[in-house]
């Protein structure tokens, strides 16, 4: 019981869904058996919107395969940059606008839930500011050449071709708008269907989670603009894994949610170790989550520890790799010692093997 709970406390309250990652407007193939107006309705736009943007003299004639253009449902500047086809893959080959030299994407075609590097060269020096869907793109680099950034593909992120937008800003005050094609293929997550009695249907409401969620996100928006860490992430503990980052979880027949990070079956008092370098951003006790740490790693990526039964750092210090930060336990709703760890970027859960096995840049 306890692992499928430990689940369930872990995804509540911050699992993404389908719409909001579109809710800024992007490339859409249509699929068999929709139509302009249930894309509109679930963009939060108009059929006349999709219509303009896409040239459409009949918005109800649309073809299986066809590619629209979803305006976001504010339209304008977005609408506008939209009309422009984005670059073919690969990028390295491309004739780019100056001063963007090339600008790589790795992978090209990430799952749901990976990280992806973007690397930008540049002819002369420009300031670089860039936007998925809901996320602001930190890069790091001298501004002279080279400069890279990170995006995160939720686990429930809408399959199909999205869209980054880069933009490059010269001294002279020039701006050159880069749009870049992104293919999201689908994680393949295990799905499993629980059915909770009224007791424990409880941990549901979203008055429990309701402060917690907005204390973190509060966090995610700040922090450190310039990375922190160096190499691949550590593993946090030492121990047999009970629940995988994006695995599926469906409760009494709603709406699937995902598992936010690795759970470890450990023993009370287990030690907790930092998975890189970074300032504790968070180090107190949380509603659902209990004892919580979460480490600020630099360009809006966080490392999460949960249901510690003892904190030792505090905010605002310095810590290195394998630096113990607190002992495992059973704290806020949990039904048994174990430690949840999880990565965050720019507030999105991404998958942690990658950061330990590859890591990034």
């Amino acid at each position: 019981m306890r692992t499928w709970l430990a689940v369930l406390l872990a995804a509540v309250g911050l699992c993404a869904t389908a719409a909001a990652a579109h809710a800024q407007g992007d490339v859409y193939v249509v699929r068999p058996g929709e139509n302009v107006s249930q894309l509109a309705a679930r963009w939060g736009t108009s059929v006349e919107a999709i219509a303009r943007a896409n040239g459409l003299a009949n918005p109800n004639l649309v073809l299986v395969g066809q590619r629209l253009i979803v305006p976001s449902g504010d339209g304008g500047a977005l609408a506008a940059a939209s009309t422009v086809p984005p670059p073919a893959l690969p990028h390295r080959d491309l004739a780019l606008p100056a001063p963007f030299a090339s600008v790589r994407l790795s992978p090209q075609q990430p799952r749901q839930g990976q990280t992806v590097k973007i690397e930008v060269d540049l002819v002369e020096p420009a300031r670089l500011t860039g936007r998925f869907q809901t996320e602001t793109l930190r890069f790091a680099g001298d501004g002279q050449g080279g400069q890279w950034a990170l995006v995160a593909i939720g686990p429930l992120a809408v399959l199909g071709q999205q869209t980054v937008y880069l933009t490059a800003t010269t001294a002279s005050g020039g701006t050159t708008l880069l749009r870049l094609p992104l293919i999201v293929r689908d994680g393949h997550y295990p799905v499993e269907d629980f059915y909770l009695d009224a007791e424990t249907s409880r941990l549901l409401a979203p008055e429990l989670i309701e402060g917690e969620a907005q204390r973190l996100e509060a966090i995610f928006k700040t922090g450190e603009s310039l990375p922190l860490w160096m190499g691949p992430f550590i593993a946090p503990a030492d121990g047999p894994i009970t629940a995988n980052f994006g695995e599926r979880r469906r409760y009494n027949g709603g709406d699937a949610r995902y598992h936010e990070g690795i759970d470890y079956d450990l023993a009370t008092g287990t030690p907790v170790r930092a998975a890189a370098h970074g300032i504790v951003a968070l180090a107190e006790p949380l509603t659902v989550r209990g004892n919580t740490v979460f480490i600020d790693h630099g360009m809006g990526v966080y490392s999460g520890y949960f249901h510690m039964s003892e904190l030792l750092v505090s905010p605002g210090e310095a810590v290195k790799p394998g630096q113990v930060i607190g002992r495992v336990g059973s704290t806020g709703l949990s039904t048994g010692p174990h430690l949840h760890w999880e990565i965050r970027l720019h507030g999105i859960n991404v998958s942690p093997w990658e950061w330990a096995e590859g890591g990034f840049p």
